[in-house]
């Protein structure tokens, strides 16, 4: 309407007016780099503009822009290639090496940058190491609280603390300031009942305003398993069924999960192992079947969607892993998921970019034993957020309009959304977003899982060789393998193919078992068990 010749091509438009469409929020970083293919000009455009290159560096080092951060494009970008940079040279023999005094007793956990530790049963000390990139100083400091401690969650990212009391056979979920100890300032209820006895186990695992605890037991010899949900901030249970419980002879507020049906072996259960979140709302769990004769069999991932109420259990998506060969039985059946979480207050905000959720990647460990013969075998199942997101989508869609089955065989999902890697030592590992870090033949190695393997080739070469041989190839030590790859296992009862793409990079770095591997954001542990001289990579 400005002008009285028409625009012959998007070419034509002013430069201004050009960028204006690139950078806008509608495309995205695939829409960018297929405007880089139409032309030279196209390509000159994207290739000089920060803010287009920081978004396509964003999706290749699986981050999320922080926009609450207020710096401009140009040094957010600076900042994203200072941070890939430091990972790939963060082995150098010039570490960082803290003074932490960290215990390596029981009791302790490293998450969003904070290391948490048990001083004694009333005292919990914390620790933040410094991250250089980012502007975070070195922190230290210690909670004593008048409560007898069972153990304890937190999240760094919303500034809470969750302590696990247990007085008199009743336990609670206390809510607290990680800082000051006193009640969370959003908390309105400042305990949560928990309903279990004294020698049940907890794992607790929160998202915004959700905490989750799965409460696992035996009765019978049969594993028993429940789970309690709340919105933590309300005080609130979520997906209510309210149950008898022999504790004090209450009622308390929870979610009963655990399936007790005869077959033809007696009994058998559904056993509820571990659970991660994958967003607000969708919550994934591991679970196998467990008869006295026979063991664990039937391991799977069962998808349950919050928002669907009474009906998340009963509606949930089932995906069937790899199907045992005769004999054989599952020893341990995990997953472990650790990413960046909510977002912080504001004000509080130091960082540019942080760690996608999405793109963050699920580790499944299968665990498999012969009966007959005694051999044991861990298969490490990779599985990318955003592809087991798309698959709900796809499959929950599908099977509400059609007759479709919810329990979705491994040839119709894995194949083509996973890795498999066989006897990675669970023992020796650790992980945060799209990376695992482990000990391999007593190097320590990291392996990166971003599902953008093309994407990562073109924008983050790890061009700095680890070690003291300066003449050696980084090739050799920072690989990307794509094709796809097939296991031949006698556990399993057909051969596993799959296609995630991944990068090894090994350090060159000795392990022994006296070393405990601690992972998170921006820093890696690595604690001597035998004389506590802890080193601490920190970028």
């Amino acid at each position: 309407m400005l002008t009285t010749s028409p625009i012959k091509s998007i070419l034509h438009l002013p430069l201004r007016v050009l960028l204006l469409i690139l950078d806008s929020d509608v495309l995205s970083y695939q829409d960018i780099l297929a405007c880089k293919q139409v032309c030279k000009l196209l390509r000159r455009i994207i290739d000089g503009t920060p803010s287009l290159q920081y978004k396509i560096l964003l999706a290749a080092t699986g981050m999320d822009d922080m926009k609450t951060y207020s710096l401009s494009a140009a040094k957010k970008l600076a900042k994203l290639r200072q941070y890939e940079a430091a990972w790939a040279d963060l082995f150098s023999p010039r570490p960082y090496k803290s003074s932490i005094p960290i215990l390596g007793e029981p009791g302790w956990e490293f998450f969003g940058g904070v290391f948490a530790q048990f001083l004694d049963e009333h005292t919990i000390q914390f620790i933040r190491p410094r991250f250089h990139i980012r502007g975070v100083k070195e922190d230290m400091w210690a909670l004593s609280l008048s409560l007898s401690l069972s153990s304890f969650y937190m999240d760094p990212y919303q500034d809470l603390l969750m302590v696990v009391v247990c007085d008199e056979g009743l336990h609670c979920l206390h809510l607290l300031d990680i800082h000051t100890g006193s009640k969370h300032a959003l908390a309105k209820m400042q305990r949560l009942l928990i309903p279990a006895d004294e020698d049940a186990d907890f794992e607790i695992n929160s998202f915004g305003n959700k905490v989750v605890m799965l409460i696992r037991w035996e009765e019978e010899e049969l594993p028993r398993s429940r789970l309690a949900i709340w919105d933590w901030q309300l005080g609130i249970p979520i997906l209510v069924r309210v149950i008898y419980c022999l504790l004090r002879h209450s009622y308390v507020s929870a979610l009963q999960i655990y399936d007790n049906s005869p077959d033809l072996d007696g009994k058998i259960g559904t056993d509820y192992v571990t659970f991660t979140f994958l967003d607000s709302d969708r919550i994934v769990f591991s679970v196998c079947d467990y008869t006295p004769r026979r063991g664990f069999q039937n391991g799977r991932l069962v998808v349950i969607d919050l928002a669907l109420g009474s009906h998340a259990f009963s509606d949930a998506l089932t995906f069937q892993l790899p199907e045992l060969a005769d004999d054989c039985r599952i020893s341990e059946l995990t997953l472990f998921r650790k990413c960046s979480l909510a977002t912080p207050a504001a004000g509080t905000c130091r960082v540019p970019f942080r760690g996608s959720q999405e793109k963050a990647a699920i580790f499944i460990h299968y665990s498999i034993s012969n009966v007959s013969t005694g051999e044991a075998e861990v298969i490490t199942i990779v599985l990318p957020t955003c592809k087991l997101l798309f698959l709900c989508d796809e499959y929950g869609s599908a099977s509400a309009s059609q007759d479709v089955p919810r329990a979705v065989l491994w040839d119709l999902w894995g194949p083509k959304n996973t890795r498999a890697l066989v006897n990675l030592d669970a023992e020796y590992q650790a992980v945060f977003g799209t990376r695992l870090l482990c000990v391999q033949d007593d190097y320590v190695t990291l392996y990166d899982f971003n599902h953008l393997g093309a994407l990562s080739d073109l924008t983050l070469s790890l061009t700095r060789c680890m070690g003291e041989d300066d003449d050696c190839d980084p090739l050799k030590l920072a690989t990307q393998f794509k094709s796809p790859s097939t296991i031949k296992s006698k556990m399993l009862a057909q051969e596993l193919t799959t296609t995630l793409p991944y990068r090894v990079l090994s350090t060159g770095m000795m392990y022994d078992e006296s070393h405990t591997l601690m992972f998170s954001e921006d820093t890696v542990i690595i604690m001597n068990d035998t004389n506590k001289e802890n080193v601490v990579y920190s970028i």
